[in-house]
């Protein structure tokens, strides 16, 4: 290809040797000198796509995100089959946020240069922040079957398996990132997590603390190792993992959270329950069911006739729980109305917590009065083992109800025993991996014993009965 080809003047050698001293200039970092020398050329005149493209790299390494893309732009109306800048401004526009400007460029620069090991990891990766797990995985594999020893490609591969459940596939690719780059910290930390997900603890933790060697100062290992160290019974060692992410990110939510946890199970209660709070504040925050337009209590005021809804907040089982104490505080004169999922409404009242009882929906209308997140209100009302308020059964069931049930199981001649064995797999992940179990579990219970099964489940895993 000839000098005027390339985009320069015919007699002007020197143009290309200058663009030439710039790409070196690249190469040993003098991004600024680079920078000065391609705008000097274009000012000249000159229309090469090189000199267009390596320049919009230098603006993509500063942060000129604008000028990167213009200026891509400008080198692909040169050369409309340019790979390496089409690659370029695939990276431009996903850091514009434009997921679907990048993934089309990707796949133009695929379409010219299929085995571009480059452009299909970061079409991966582009995939999987717009959600399309399978597409990134493919991505990836193929860039790995051109490419075997890439690493960030290995290990974004890992992240999407993990995201995917495939928590095998996973580790596999995170354990041959590490055989290339054994200190990778996110690497180990992220083998930490599938590991702990599949409820290998120990080796977890191993992981997690490899990771902290390389990386002492990396709060989400530190959250992580305290995670796992706290499934294991290690109380103290959780506690002292927890503090240590707070010394260097004082302000991480989920190791308060975490954290609230632990002070719980050891008996600082004060402690555990305000940490708590941090529930709401979560990279995943829990969520009160309704927002009713009035002032948070605060926990002091138990006035007579001190009007308060209490809202509920996270599971069925999570209402049933607290709302034990709606009781103890109407008895304190306080005028006190729950919020509560309308499947509930009924066992509320037969049990007697309240007969003020509202819906989300209803609730987001109140404007008098003020209002407090259900479970909120053992760290108010000073709940811990001594202090309990409320040691006595306090869920009753319609008479009517239980004169049904009589009937329907009096010709019953065996010992009848109810189940459940499916939560909302939604949640069940880490610690409540192992919450659940088949049907066919209970098997030997009926072979062994001849009791009768009476089954309880409601929703997920309702199912299996069929």
């Amino acid at each position: 290809m000839s000098s005027k080809q390339k985009g320069f003047a015919k007699s002007n050698d020197a143009q290309s040797k200058r663009a030439q001293q710039a790409l070196s200039l690249i190469h040993q970092g003098k991004l600024e000198e680079a920078e000065f020398i391609y705008r000097k050329l274009i000012q000249e005149g000159v229309r090469n796509e090189g000199v267009f493209r390596n320049l919009a790299v230098i603006c993509g390494i500063q942060g000129k995100k604008k000028d990167m893309v213009e200026l891509l732009k400008e080198a692909l109306s040169i050369k409309p089959n340019y790979p390496d800048a089409l690659y370029n401004l695939g990276i431009a526009l996903r850091q514009h946020g434009d997921l679907e400007g990048a993934i089309a460029s990707y796949r133009k620069a695929l379409a010219i240069k299929p085995n571009y090991p480059g452009a299909l990891y970061n079409l991966g990766n582009a995939l999987q922040e717009q959600g399309d797990l399978e597409g990134a995985i493919v991505s990836y594999k193929k860039s790995l079957s051109i490419k075997p020893n890439y690493p960030d490609a290995l290990y974004n591969l890992g992240i999407a398996l993990r995201r995917q459940r495939d928590l095998e596939g996973a580790i596999v690719s995170y354990r041959k990132v590490l055989a290339i780059k054994p200190n990778y910290p996110e690497a180990l930390y992220n083998l930490g997590n599938a590991l702990q997900e599949q409820g290998d603890l120990g080796s977890a933790i191993v992981s997690y603390r490899n990771a902290l060697s390389i990386k002492p100062n990396y709060p989400g290992a530190l959250c992580n190792l305290g995670n796992a160290l706290q499934e294991q019974g290690d109380l103290e060692g959780a506690i002292t993992s927890y503090r240590k992410a707070l010394s260097i990110n004082p302000q991480h939510p989920n190791v308060h959270f975490n954290l609230s946890y632990v002070l719980l199970l050891s008996d600082d209660y004060d402690n555990g329950w305000k940490k708590y709070e941090w529930r709401f504040y979560k990279i995943k925050p829990d969520k009160p069911h309704a927002h009713p337009q009035v002032e948070q209590w605060n926990g002091h005021n138990h006035s007579s006739g001190e009007k308060l809804i209490l809202v509920s907040e996270q599971g069925l089982g999570d209402t049933l729980q607290f709302m034990r104490y709606v009781p103890y505080l109407r008895s304190t004169g306080m005028d006190v109305s729950l919020c509560a999922q309308p499947k509930l409404h009924g066992l509320i009242q037969s049990s007697g917590i309240t007969t003020a009882l509202y819906t989300p929906e209803q609730a987001n209308s109140i404007t008098t009065g003020k209002w407090l997140p259900l479970l909120s209100l053992p760290r108010h009302l000073n709940v811990r083992p001594d202090n309990p308020l409320i040691d006595t059964p306090y869920i009753k069931i319609p008479e009517q109800k239980v004169l049904e049930w009589k009937q329907k199981l009096a010709s019953e001649k065996r010992p009848v025993i109810g189940i459940n064995w499916q939560g909302n797999p939604r949640v069940e992940k880490t610690n409540l991996a192992d919450r659940s179990l088949p049907l066919s579990t209970f098997a030997p219970i009926i072979e062994r014993t001849g009791v009768s099964l009476l089954s309880l489940q409601k929703g997920f895993g309702s199912e299996q009965l069929t």
